[in-house]
């Protein structure tokens, strides 16, 4: 166990030196250092008086014992979830300054350092802790929880092992009209609302975001409202938001004039997510101009998630005829002369732009129906054309057997059979 100690200090000398051993590269040095500190200490002209010299700086006592050497990095990532108190705190302190060189955060992430954080039951309740006491650290607290939560496999490991969803339940119910949280908490929030929304509805959170909402605090357009449209992806969302009116809701901080707000993107985002559902759909058919706001939300073409959600939102609109007249009496040429940046964004324009031009006929049997009666009496016309005296006797008696009971079929709708 010292030998592996050993090979973790000085490492450039052991690297350059390959006759002596690890441990007594280690004591020469130590030695070396020894000798220069005595020589320094005599010559200290501070203390020439007869003075005690202060004690020695105990601020590497915290820290790991071991010297920053090439294969430092995976032991500490280790020790991260050891259960030794000692142990773990040292590896915390000296693992913050090994990554201070940015090669060394590189390597770290590469060998996906949050897992081992993961594996510390302590050390997470510790990090939900800060954030719920809103200490000083919550800020670094939170932006490592949403670090050790990238991978969707690190989200589902932790709410199993940990229930984190309570832990952020606690922390958002116990002042739901705080000013602001980190952004990095919200976006480590809004991973687990994305994987399991259904469990989020269940400890009350569909109430807590529409409060701070409708209270309209601190960027909740950005944060408060993302969190909000993923809650709105499960079933149990969309009851609640019908039940609220929570489709006026949204309509009034678009249309509101007196309070611009920096980005619409997530508002939209909210909207497209809880357009599904007759009754949804008839309530935004109530709302006259609700159209007129996403068309021109649609023209920014930079913000190229908003636009497409835009388009979006119109498809599921039109689902109500009333709502598709009205686009496409009023938008269509508006639609058509928008500029699209991304790819995705100009095919759901072109695929917008041909479903509005298309009747009802076009989308039901009904086109097809005509087609056929047209095609009967062209046959019909043809017929008497070469055979003006026949009057449809003799031979026509086949043809007017055909006839009647093409025409029979043609007009027997198979639906209300």
């Amino acid at each position: 166990m010292f030998e592996q100690w050993a090979q973790y200090r000085n490492g450039f000398l052991q690297a350059q030196i390959k006759g002596i051993s690890a441990v007594c590269i280690n004591n020469l040095l130590e030695q070396e250092m020894t000798k220069r500190q005595q020589k320094r200490n005599r010559c200290d002209l501070v203390h020439r008086d007869g003075r005690l010299c202060p004690p020695s700086a105990n601020y590497f006592e915290s820290r790991a014992r071991l010297a920053y050497g090439f294969w430092a990095l995976p032991k500490l990532m280790k020790e991260l979830g050891s259960d030794n108190r000692d142990e773990q705190w040292r590896a915390i302190n000296s693992l913050a300054e090994y990554i201070s060189n940015p090669l060394h955060d590189l390597v770290a992430q590469h060998m996906n350092g949050g897992k081992h954080i993961l594996k510390s039951e302590r050390l997470i309740s510790h990090l939900y802790d800060i954030v719920y006491g809103r200490d000083s650290m919550m800020y670094t607290a939170s932006e490592i929880l949403d670090m050790i939560t990238k991978d969707n496999d690190d989200v589902y490991y932790l709410q199993e092992h940990y229930r984190a969803l309570n832990y952020l339940t606690d922390i958002y119910s116990r002042d739901v009209c705080a000013r602001s949280y980190p952004p990095s908490l919200w976006r480590h929030l809004a991973r687990f609302f994305e994987l399991m929304p259904h469990q989020a509805m269940d400890r009350g959170f569909f109430m807590i975001l529409r409060k701070r909402i409708n209270g309209r605090l601190y960027n909740y357009h950005i944060h408060d409202m993302k969190c909000f449209a993923l809650l709105l992806r499960c079933p149990d969302g969309l009851t609640q938001l019908l039940n609220c009116d929570g489709i006026k809701e949204l309509y009034l901080i678009l249309s509101d004039k007196t309070k611009i707000l920096s980005t619409y993107e997530n508002v939209v985002f909210a909207l497209m997510n809880g357009l599904f559902g007759k009754r949804i759909l008839w309530r935004c058919a109530e709302l006259i101009n609700l159209p007129d706001f996403i068309v021109n939300l649609a023209k920014d073409f930079k913000n190229s998630n908003m636009q497409l959600w835009c388009l979006q939102c119109l498809r599921e609109l039109g689902a109500i005829p009333c709502v598709k007249r009205y686009i496409n009496e009023s938008f269509y040429e508006d639609l058509k002369n928008i500029k699209c940046l991304a790819d995705a964004n100009e095919k759901q324009r072109a695929e917008l732009l041909y479903w509005l031009s298309r009747e009802v006929y076009h989308i039901t049997n009904l086109r097809l129906r005509e087609r056929e009666k047209e095609k009967v009496f062209s046959e019909l016309i043809i017929y008497f054309k070469e055979f003006p005296g026949s009057m449809l006797v003799g031979k026509s008696k086949n043809m007017r057997k055909k006839t009647k009971s093409h025409s029979f079929e043609l007009n027997r709708n198979p639906k209300l059979d």
